[in-house]
């Protein structure tokens, strides 16, 4: 066996001082075509590669998520100052939330206000309108009711005197 490996070595040490020299009065035309890639892998090694590839992607996002909460919250300070920057926002969030729960609230309020006075208006001059109306049509009546009463009592008095005269 340690003659095996003086020769591996000889070999070795041949081939490394050989190279070069091969190399250079090769030059770039001369250099070695590639060798064929190996065959395709076939789909369940594929398959295989994929999942343990996916596996190995979860494991460093989970690695890597761990590390930046670690660094975050790994001391007391850490926690407490992630708690107050959480308070924040959520105060934050909340102060919002009902800042526009006022804001529409008022829009709404005020759309309300200007509906029913715009209504309150349009009640009132259709109510002058009928009322106008209802005048109008009341003095028409009576008008007509004076001048049918004028033509009756013109038609029926010299029936009456007629009668009168009969009678008498």
């Amino acid at each position: 066996m340690a003659t095996a490996t003086k020769t591996q070595k000889k070999t070795t040490a041949t081939k490394a001082k050989a190279k070069p020299a091969a190399a250079k009065t090769r030059g770039k035309a001369g250099a070695k075509p590639k060798t064929a890639k190996a065959a395709p892998h076939s789909r369940v090694e594929r398959a295989a590669d994929l999942q343990v590839g996916a596996i190995l992607v979860a494991r460093d996002t989970v690695v890597e998520a761990i590390e930046e909460l670690r660094e975050k919250v790994g001391t007391r300070k850490g926690a407490e100052k992630q708690l107050k920057k959480f308070e924040r926002r959520g105060t934050v969030a909340r102060n919002k939330a009902e800042r526009e729960a006022r804001q529409a609230s008022a829009r709404i309020e005020r759309e309300i206000k200007r509906n029913r006075t715009r209504l309150e208006r349009e009640v009132r001059t259709l109510r002058k309108d009928a009322d106008k109306q209802i005048k109008s049509v009341r003095s028409d009546v009576t008008r007509q009711a004076d001048v049918v009463s004028t033509r009756v009592q013109d038609a029926v008095a010299p029936i009456v005197d007629q009668i009168s005269k009969v009678t008498a």
